[in-house]
């Protein structure tokens, strides 16, 4: 529009309007230049939108508590039937462990393991390991004993003169 349509009389030309909403402060309010609105209606619906978006604050802080209310009701509720988070993990983790069993995969995994555990080979595999780690077990239970009469000796040796330093004694 030209700048003779924007200075017409209604015609709002400000671009930021001073206003006091319901609290009683003063805002800023935009408005767009070619706006028919006046600054008198324009504070107007300010003081309007204050007030809607004042309900709007309320109403939630309200919904707020209810929700509290009832999320504490059903708490006293769980309480009383005995149910506690923990028990509610417990009881899903309890569910979950029985489905994994009763499936087709762990029932075949399963069944397999146990043929592989009664083989032959397994049972050879299994006391050539129990085995090893019996004599792994032993010898590194002598090389412990060793360590420590080696240790225990050097220690007795560190507190004796030696004996170069008992023959120069003699000497003199």
């Amino acid at each position: 529009e030209s700048e003779a349509a924007m200075n017409r009389p209604g015609k709002t030309v400000f671009h930021i309007v001073f206003c006091r909403n319901i609290l009683h402060r003063e805002i800023f309010v935009s408005v767009n230049v070619y706006s028919d609105l006046t600054e008198e209606d324009i504070c107007n619906l300010q003081i309007e939108l204050a007030k809607v978006m004042q309900l709007f604050w309320d109403e939630i802080q309200t919904l707020r508590q209810v929700l509290l209310v009832r999320e504490k009701y059903a708490a006293d509720i769980r309480r009383q039937l005995g149910m506690s988070p923990l028990s509610n993990i417990k009881q899903n983790l309890s569910k979950g462990w029985q489905d994994v069993q009763t499936s087709a995969p762990y029932l075949t995994a399963s069944a397999t393991l146990e043929d592989i555990s009664h083989s032959n080979i397994y049972m050879r595999t299994r006391e050539s390991f129990t085995h090893a780690g019996q004599v792994t077990s032993s010898a590194m239970s002598n090389m412990g004993v060793t360590i420590t009469r080696r240790l225990a000796e050097m220690r007795y040796a560190q507190g004796q003169p030696s004996s170069c330093l008992k023959r120069k004694s003699d000497i003199n």
